[in-house]
């Protein structure tokens, strides 16, 4: 028994040799669909099965094989796929082979073209090689064709409208979803706030700021927790964290990898402005993360990135590029 799946990238000429070639009935071959627009058509699927039958004397099947030829004048038929018994291969591009060899049950070689070209059309033989109950090699085929024609207008209209229709249906799950945020964020942070370019959300206050929570609620906005550049930027945070009377607000900022060392969390790069409380940075392992503190006047200080104490009622802070 033997399952394949292969892929490769161009045709192989397979050569059968036998004593007796005939097409059957019992072998079956099957192609859908078997008339395709051309760039229109976004599949086509062939299955090539048999089974071991004595009524025509095939008593072991040993392979099966999808072969094409453009015409059936003077037709050299080239192998696309094959399945034997020792292994199995498929040499088109935008082809996918899978196939099945039994001693009882069904053998089959199925294949997938995904946006067939022009190429296409033509005549395909599934031909399936076995052994008669001599011992002798045997092969049978049957013959299927696949007409390729250029796509007329209605065909692109009609592709046209279905194009349409999921790129409509698309927009309007976007534009529900896009609805659900905003209805979302209005009830997670304050009013926004803008400044040079970007939009600061400040969280509104609760009993816990977890700062892998707060990365991943700015990030959900297409933002990152506010990293702090110079002067006017921390004097727009201070005003902003006033005006909402926040205790403790989270800003960008952590140590964690390297104590007393301050990289940002979305870039990694080096924080070069500071505005620290005195007595700050804590030189202490559990304090990896940066805020504002009322307290002492908004200034930075160093404290834990897990705060869940109704005294402070923490909040962090957004900072959001804005889109032209």
């Amino acid at each position: 028994m033997l399952a394949i799946k292969e892929r490769a990238g161009f045709f192989q000429v397979f050569v059968i040799a036998c004593f007796l070639c005939a097409e059957v009935s019992s072998v079956e071959f099957t192609i859908n669909p078997s008339t395709i627009k051309i760039g229109i058509t976004s599949y086509i699927d062939f299955n090539c099965s048999a089974t071991p039958d004595k009524s025509i004397n095939l008593t072991e099947l040993v392979a099966l094989d999808i072969l094409y030829s453009e015409t059936t004048d003077n037709a050299d038929y080239k192998t696309i796929s094959t399945i034997d018994v020792y292994n199995g291969v498929k040499v088109f591009e935008h082809v996918t082979a899978y196939g099945h060899i039994g001693s009882d049950d069904p053998s089959y070689l199925g294949m997938n073209w995904t946006y067939p070209s022009k190429w296409a059309g033509g005549w395909y033989r599934c031909v399936v090689r076995g052994v008669n109950d001599q011992g002798h090699p045997v092969t049978y085929s049957t013959t299927v064709r696949v007409t390729a024609d250029k796509p007329d207008f209605d065909a692109m209209i009609e592709e046209f409208r279905n194009l349409k229709a999921t790129t409509i249906d698309k927009c309007g799950y976007a534009s529900v979803l896009k609805k659900r945020l905003e209805k979302a964020k209005a009830s997670a942070f304050e009013a926004p706030e803008i400044l040079n370019g970007f939009t600061y959300l400040l969280s509104k206050s609760s009993k816990r700021v977890f700062a892998h929570e707060a990365r991943a609620s700015c990030e959900l906005y297409g933002g990152h927790l506010a990293d702090i550049n110079d002067l006017n930027e921390w004097d727009f945070v201070k005003n902003i964290s006033t005006r909402y009377n926040a205790r403790l607000v989270m800003v960008d900022g952590t140590d964690e990898s390297h104590e007393l060392h301050w990289v940002s969390t979305y870039s990694n790069a080096n924080l070069t402005y500071f505005n620290w409380s005195d007595g700050y940075p804590l030189n202490d392992i559990k304090y990896n993360c940066m805020f504002v503190d009322k307290d002492v006047a908004y200034k930075m200080i160093t404290y834990l990135c897990l705060v869940d104490d109704m005294n402070f009622l923490p909040r962090f802070i957004c900072k959001i590029k804005l889109i032209n």
